[in-house]
């Protein structure tokens, strides 16, 4: 994509991800993931407007500051976290 850096997001440098792997980046992996520091990285890459249209989150409030989003996120059948 035009505009993109192809260098690894800031903050996601430990993990060795980068504009490539945004391609494969799709709510489903990202829901498959346990490290939570891995799944915000590919959230990111994948961008977090693309990743709220995937429809896997849900709207809890909005008031003049923005929107807040929440997603259960579970492994194995056992919710690890919102």
């Amino acid at each position: 994509m035009a505009g993109r850096p192809t260098l690894p997001v800031k903050g996601c440098a430990d993990t060795g991800m980068d504009d490539r792997a945004a391609r494969k980046d799709t709510a489903a992996t990202i829901g498959e993931m346990f490290e939570p520091v891995l799944r915000n990285c590919m959230i990111e890459i994948m961008t977090p407007e693309r990743f709220v249209k995937t429809g896997v989150v849900g709207r809890v409030a909005e008031d003049d500051t923005g929107v807040l989003w929440r997603k259960l996120w579970s492994f194995r059948g056992v919710t690890i976290g919102s």
